[in-house]
């Protein structure tokens, strides 16, 4: 959806005004007060980090933009899915890290290799390559004239957080939360069609008083189901268990700055996406977005 040039700069700026801060208007948003964390040197956070790109990502200079969200969450949690439809109605790029490794390793370098051993094994990839990656999509994003960002999957570890506070302002952080038991099911059930990349579900979860139905795919892309590597039990218990280890103090960085606001999945696309609108004061955005163009075709994508 196109709407950038039909509608008045202001009003995306207004978007981002209503957005930023969310996390001191909202209390009930949050869960517990601020941790404190611990002090991390210049040296720390560059630790790990190839320095030429960390150099060039920090050095570039902070841009007017016009809205920047991240979105926070466990594997499965449903950030792409909510971030695809985020980023239609407010005409800003979605940028998923896992959608950029996953691109890089149909490749054959160097990078895909290391990045195709460290997936297998369910574990976050290094500083550098995520790093490497963000940064050859952002400078991409910069050259077409992208007005803001809409980020999945980043950061994941405090450091990233604090490198990406100096060359952007992020607004709000979203915070996507539902079961672990949950989680698993949905991750199981996941297919990607092997042709056009849309995400469907084979399982029906139901999880206590919480039921989500399974999305089948459509008759083209039925004999075209495959399941991504990093979709088996062992691959996903362990994704889990370290996300709650390394990503898990990311909440409470942007929760220490006010920006975090927490979202519980509490059943499929169609109930949640009012509550999302709503939790993000964007209702009556989408208001305005309907009542100027049809509403656009998203693929369906599940968690």
């Amino acid at each position: 959806m196109a709407l950038a040039g039909r509608r008045a700069m202001p009003q995306i700026s207004g978007i981002a005004n209503r957005l930023s801060g969310m996390g001191h208007c909202q209390k009930k948003k949050t869960i517990v007060d601020p941790l404190p964390l611990p002090p991390i040197s210049q040296e720390d956070h560059h630790q790990g980090l190839m320095p030429e790109i960390c150099k060039a990502m920090e050095e570039e200079p902070r841009k007017q933009r016009e809205l920047n969200l991240v979105l926070l969450g466990r594997p499965g949690a449903g950030k792409g899915t909510f971030g695809i439809k985020l980023a239609a109605l407010l005409d800003v790029p979605h940028i998923s890290t896992g959608d950029l490794i996953r691109e890089e390793m149909k490749k054959v370098s160097s990078m895909s290799r290391r990045i195709a051993e460290v997936v297998s094994k369910g574990k976050l990839l290094g500083d550098e390559e995520v790093f490497e990656l963000l940064h050859s999509r952002l400078q991409a994003g910069a050259a077409r004239g992208d007005k803001g960002f809409i980020l999945d999957g980043f950061p994941r570890t405090v450091n990233q957080a604090i490198v990406l506070d100096k060359i952007a302002d992020v607004h709000v952080a979203v915070n996507f939360a539902q079961e672990r038991e949950v989680l698993i099911q949905k991750c199981l059930g996941r297919r990607v069609c092997g042709e056009c990349g849309r995400v469907f579900s084979m399982a029906d979860v139901s999880v206590g008083d919480l039921r989500m139905p399974a999305i089948p795919p459509p008759i083209q892309c039925l004999d075209k189901m495959v399941t991504r590597k990093d979709d088996s039990e062992q691959s996903i218990q362990k994704r889990l268990q370290v996300y709650d280890e390394e990503s898990k103090p990311v909440e409470d960085f942007y929760r220490k700055q006010g920006k975090l606001v927490n979202f519980d999945v509490r059943g499929g696309v169609s109930e949640s996406w009012p509550k999302l609108l709503q939790a993000l004061n964007l209702v009556e955005e989408q208001q305005r977005s309907s009542s100027r163009t049809p509403p656009p075709a998203i693929p369906t994508v599940w968690c």
